[in-house]
């Protein structure tokens, strides 16, 4: 909402622009974030179980896409669009989130305790079967009208928590990074091509500016805001609210909304989401790496709080 209001006061935007803008901006990536992801689950039990920045930036990561969702189609409705607020705003969360729940058990025992061996997908190795954890939540829950996103996020904790110590996970965590790594190139290959082929042509000051500050302004002052009542304290709060990288899901919202309504100031809208994607790759993508290691050597990372424990037992 910061941003939108900012968009609305600073460029000038009309209120359905803005909001579109502001929504497109609010989600960060978990391909192009893979440097403050959760690690293996091979790894060291501490850094594995106990981080919560990357706790935190993982979640945040997998489940703001689908928040995102409702705020661009109240953009759409204030853009003249047919949009109803209870069909097409609020029912795809929970059903987004059942569906989710269902599909999640549902896989959970196909991978895990099916009860002949010889149908057990964990005791197949191939990572494979990761994409029938993303492809058939969002498929299911689009065709009921609900929120993909939500349901793939919430059918992902399913199955991470029914079976926290299985070596499959592993297997299934490696297989994503090899996805991310294709999916990094890919995205990046694109947007130079875009910005090559004058996707950024007319660029103002101005707009180069607004996408510097919605990154590196006003992510980290509402993310430190946010984590005020949390156990995060100190270099944890800082990197947590400082790595909100933004990728696909800024370009997936924008060509969305730009594709169902026709809002004035199109041009600029691409060129200030880009700018920012553009910004954030390039500063998050230097510092997160080297950042994270000296904030893990000082063990910055642990929470503070005990009563954390609980929750952190599904981590690994």
């Amino acid at each position: 909402m910061d941003v939108a209001l900012l968009g609305w006061w600073w460029l000038g935007l009309a209120p359905a622009a803005a909001l579109l803008l502001g929504s497109a901006l609010s989600p960060t990536d978990p391909v192009l974030a893979g440097d403050v992801g959760v690690p293996d689950p091979g790894v060291e039990p501490d850094l594995a179980r106990d981080n919560e920045i990357r706790f935190t930036l993982t979640t945040e990561a997998g489940l703001n896409d689908g928040l995102a969702m409702p705020f661009v189609l109240v953009a759409l409705l204030l853009a003249g669009t047919h949009v109803s607020i209870g069909t097409d705003v609020l029912l795809p969360l929970p059903i987004g989130v059942l569906v989710g729940l269902a599909l999640g058990r549902l896989l959970a025992w196909a991978f895990f305790r099916i009860p002949s061996s010889r149908f057990r997908l964990a005791e197949y190795s191939d990572g494979l079967v990761l994409l029938a954890l993303a492809f058939l939540p969002f498929a299911v829950a689009e065709l009921l009208h609900g929120n993909g996103f939500l349901a793939v996020f919430t059918a992902a904790v399913c199955v991470r928590t029914s079976e926290r110590s299985h070596g499959y996970h592993e297997v299934l965590h490696t297989f994503g990074r090899q996805l991310e790594r294709l999916f990094v190139a890919i995205t990046l290959l694109g947007l130079g091509f875009a910005l090559g082929d004058g996707l950024l042509r007319g660029t103002t000051l101005l707009e180069v500016l607004f996408a510097a500050v919605a990154v590196f302004v006003i992510r980290p002052l509402t993310g430190v805001g946010s984590l005020i009542r949390s156990p995060a304290r100190g270099r944890a709060a800082l990197a947590i609210a400082f790595f909100g990288v933004r990728g696909i899901g800024t370009l997936y919202y924008l060509a969305y909304g730009l594709h169902q309504a026709n809002l004035p100031g199109a041009d600029q809208l691409w060129r200030v989401g880009a700018l920012a994607v553009a910004l954030s790759v390039l500063i998050h993508g230097i510092l997160a790496a080297p950042v994270m290691r000296r904030v893990e050597e000082r063990g910055a990372h642990v929470p503070r709080h005990p009563g954390r424990a609980a929750r952190s037992r599904w981590r690994t």
